[in-house]
């Protein structure tokens, strides 16, 4: 509804919605948990970003925007990133974010959810961003590390 705010004015308070959903494919259905993310940015080191194709929106696609990802390298290394704004200015857009990955030498990348609710804990701190600057996110990805015995 972010883009049809004349929908959203449309509704008068109070009003009730059915909310109905539909997994491609259907053995998503099956899962209790997944997390959405796009578009693809790299894959076998190539850009192939082509966010109009996945049916993004076009000022989300030229937004510049604070953006995360996760990618593999050549070793197999699973990197979460987050790419901040420039000095003086704001961060990058989605061709940007996929340059910046690709320049990384990533084999992989997905783009992530940005903005305000980009963030990277490492270690229970927040690295990237001043604790009051952050949103709230209600899902995330984490990797937890066991300790070799």
């Amino acid at each position: 509804m972010r883009s049809n705010s004349a929908a959203v004015n449309a509704l008068a308070q109070g009003t009730t919605l059915t909310l109905t959903s539909t997994a491609q494919p259907p053995e998503f259905a099956q899962m209790p948990q997944i997390v959405a993310a796009g578009p693809l940015l790299v894959r076998d080191r190539q850009i192939v970003l082509n966010a109009q194709g996945e049916q993004f929106t076009a000022n989300f696609i030229g937004q510049s925007a604070v953006r995360s990802a996760i990618a593999t390298t050549a070793e197999g290394n699973l990197m979460l990133v987050t790419v901040q704004n420039r000095i003086g200015g704001l961060g990058p857009t989605l061709a940007e974010h996929a340059q910046v990955m690709q320049q990384l030498g990533i084999i992989n990348a997905l783009n992530l959810d940005g903005g305000s609710s980009t963030s990277l804990y490492l270690g229970g701190q927040l690295l990237n961003r001043a604790p009051r600057t952050a949103a709230r996110v209600h899902n995330g990805i984490g990797v937890f590390i066991q300790p070799t015995q």
